[in-house]
């Protein structure tokens, strides 16, 4: 997605288009899994002319979640992972319980259960739980 697709989806939300806003949303579109705020601001220092501070990091990341343009995901620890809503099917994630790392799975999530009548589900999350192939390596049997 380009710069301006991506200014577009802020305005679109209701927003100003500012650097931190576009940053943070360009560097998780970029991301090939979900990010940490932390490793946000890890790959701006290193891809980045302009990189905010960890505050403003934090505030652009909750503005793009209340606005519906990333999703907090479900994870094993205190840090979150976040990645751009985007208008692609529902998918499960894999994470880590060791070193973390989650993983977006390429598999379509599984239908959804029948909802009580007047119920309507608005996310679902799948997220498996396990060892990554490094983590792996490194056990003994």
């Amino acid at each position: 997605m380009t710069d301006p697709d991506l200014s577009r989806r802020i305005r679109d939300a209701g927003g100003r288009v500012t650097t931190a806003r576009l940053a943070v949303l360009r560097c998780l579109a970029d991301a090939d899994e979900p990010l940490t705020p932390d490793e946000v601001l890890e790959y701006l220092g290193r891809n980045s002319d302009h990189v905010p501070d960890r505050v403003t990091i934090y505030r652009a990341i909750d503005w793009l979640a209340i606005h519906g343009l990333v999703r907090r995901l479900a994870t094993v620890g205190r840090a979150a992972r976040y990645e751009p809503v985007e208008d692609r099917e529902a998918h499960a994630h894999f994470q880590c319980r060791r070193c973390a790392q989650t993983r977006c799975l390429p598999a379509p999530t599984p239908p959804l259960p029948p909802l009580p009548p007047g119920y309507a589900a608005e996310r679902i999350e799948l997220v498996i739980h396990g060892l990554c192939a490094a983590c792996r390596a490194g056990d003994t049997p």
